[in-house]
């Protein structure tokens, strides 16, 4: 099983990059809604930022920040440039 956030002392900014490359994979697996995500990172041990589990809320208001978004359009480009 993953090693959950309280295993590890994380700074938010690489929690919020890698918790957007955990989201980016587990879509990839067909994961599409907020629910589905959830429950994926959730089964895999990969927990929130508190080292709780993961709800559908808390991914879309993850989602829904700027930085989030800058660090996926960044990463879509990084994949484009490959």
């Amino acid at each position: 099983m993953a090693e959950t956030r309280r295993q590890r002392a994380q700074a938010p900014e690489e929690f919020t990059r890698e918790t957007v490359l955990e989201i980016e994979g587990v879509k990839s697996t067909g994961a599409t809604t907020a629910d589905d995500i959830a429950m994926a990172l959730n089964r895999s041990g990969y927990t929130n930022f508190r080292g709780d589990q993961w709800t559908a809320d808390e991914i879309l208001e993850f989602l829904s920040n700027d930085t989030v978004r800058r660090l996926q359009r960044e990463l879509k480009g990084e994949m484009r440039g490959r």
